[in-house]
């Protein structure tokens, strides 16, 4: 499909470029241009470096202004890392195509991701004024207003969606997020319904109102929601993880090891996983098993503070204090800027009734 896309764009520039009066340029040096514009589509499809095909864009919009070669150039820009570059370029073609509504609500994008709030909102409010129905300038513009909780302007934002596209499951999204930001729970669950009506698989929808169930203190909801995602995405981490949280919080303590081993084979590398897991076998009663399990994990991670607490914590358990005092030591010279370990290490001087140390 994407292949396609650039095949029928290169057969709508040489009809452009061929047909196009010559503008005090002759036919050699359109077809030159043309050339360029064949290379750098070609670069870019063989991933070549950013910066050499910025160079031909910059050629080719300097022989032939479209907004698509624009665009390209921008991309290849920031690509490159040349963000002031790629602002210069699409704020040049702005004044150009002032009524490109792709170009001004890229631009606009770009300065609400830097936090310049007021081109942000100059250039996607124009963008909305020459494409109502654009909703990545919508959720740009709602996000934004959300972070600055100015929720009467996400309200008229939302309403003037609706009227587009009533039936867009980005909005009931949005709707609900903010009715979450609101604090509104029981708002925000019916609008993440409406969405799943519109979109009945929809990861991330499920996934808030799995969320929403947990603010609410419904946590049965929760726990289904959350197997239903998983039903769907089996290696989801954050549902993997919530799940065994709830399962933890139910004291259904097998239930919550079970997920999180799950977890954690999916995701090996995971330290909050690895203590997560570590804590239930300690708490079932497997600490030679839990602490295997962290050992293993330090000789990837050796300087893992949570992973040497917890291996600590793992070793006071099971009888072996001195050996958690030598681990915290060792743990002090090497970083002693971490406050955590003391607090850690004053513990196990009270424990060990050495009161004068803890101090």
């Amino acid at each position: 499909m994407r292949r396609s896309r650039f095949i029928l764009f290169l057969a709508a520039m040489a009809m452009f470029l061929w047909s196009t009066p010559s503008m005090g340029r002759d036919h050699s040096e359109r077809a030159w241009a043309y050339s360029n514009l064949i290379r750098a589509q070609l670069l870019q499809m063989e991933g070549a470096d950013p910066r050499e095909i910025a160079k031909l864009y910059k050629e080719v919009v300097e022989d032939f202004s479209v907004p698509q070669a624009y665009l390209d150039y921008a991309h290849a820009l920031l690509e490159g890392g040349d963000l002031k570059g790629a602002i210069k370029v699409l704020g040049k073609s702005v004044s150009l195509f002032p009524e490109d509504a792709k170009l001004q609500a890229i631009l606009g994008k770009i300065y609400l991701a830097l936090g310049k709030g007021n081109p942000a909102l100059l250039h996607l409010n124009r963008a909305l004024e020459l494409d109502p129905g654009d909703e990545s300038v919508y959720a740009g513009l709602i996000d934004f207003y959300l972070q600055k909780k100015n929720f009467d302007a996400v309200d008229v934002l939302i309403k003037r969606w609706e009227k587009v596209n009533p039936h867009s499951p980005s909005l009931y999204i949005l709707w609900g997020r903010t009715y979450l930001a609101m604090g509104l729970y029981r708002q925000a669950l019916e609008k993440f319904h409406r969405a799943l009506e519109k979109d009945p698989d929809n990861l991330e929808v499920l996934q808030y109102i799995a969320r929403d169930y947990e603010l609410l203190g419904e946590k049965s909801k929760a726990i289904e929601t959350y197997k239903e995602i998983l039903n769907l995405e089996p290696s989801s981490s954050t549902a993997l993880s919530r799940l065994g949280g709830l399962y933890a919080e139910e004291s259904r303590f097998q239930e919550a090891l079970k997920i999180y081993e799950k977890a954690l084979s999916l995701h090996p590398t995971d330290t909050d996983l690895t203590v997560r897991v570590a804590m239930l076998l300690l708490h079932l009663g497997k600490g030679e098993k839990a602490l295997e399990l962290v050992e293993n994990a330090l000789k990837s991670y050796p300087k893992e503070l949570r992973l040497v607490l917890m291996k600590g914590t793992i070793l006071e358990d099971t009888g072996k204090p001195h050996e958690a005092l030598k681990l915290y030591l060792e743990y002090l010279r090497t970083s002693p800027e971490e406050p955590d370990i003391y607090i850690y290490l004053a513990r196990l001087y009270q424990k060990m009734g050495r009161t004068n140390e803890a101090v």
